[in-house]
């Protein structure tokens, strides 16, 4: 049987994902309430990300490449290189589409405001 993991491992790794996403539905319900984390991210999908890919990630590369894959996978997973370009155009444009969106944002609370009889002025 563990012949057949390390010939089939894309099967394995899906099966695994499965496995574990699913068994995400029996965790308590005070871990998956919103507000727990920042910006009222639940604790579930943080669960669902690290535990339904990572993890069998790390066991079917144990299965197919031996103890010698693991430590490569983990320095893979946590230690990559592009070019400082990519790194400010990741860490800019979020929060240049934010401010290119915060206008509009702004202009349809006002609207909505002064369509219901409120007015900024009032205190």
């Amino acid at each position: 049987m563990g012949s057949w993991f390390v010939r089939h491992p894309i099967a394995t790794f899906l099966v695994l994902v499965y496995a574990t996403t699913t068994a995400l539905v029996c965790v308590p319900k005070e871990l998956t309430e919103p507000g727990l984390l920042p910006g009222g991210a639940t604790p579930h999908g943080v669960l669902e990300d690290v535990l339904g890919s990572a993890v069998p990630a790390f066991i079917v590369t144990a299965l197919v490449s031996g103890k010698a894959g693991v430590p490569d996978i983990a320095r893979r997973s946590f230690w990559w290189w592009v070019s400082l370009r990519w790194y400010l155009i990741g860490l800019v444009a979020p929060l240049l589409a934010a401010m290119s969106s915060c206008p509009r944002w702004l202009d349809r609370y006002a609207h909505t405001a002064t369509s219901r009889g409120i007015s900024g002025s009032k205190v």
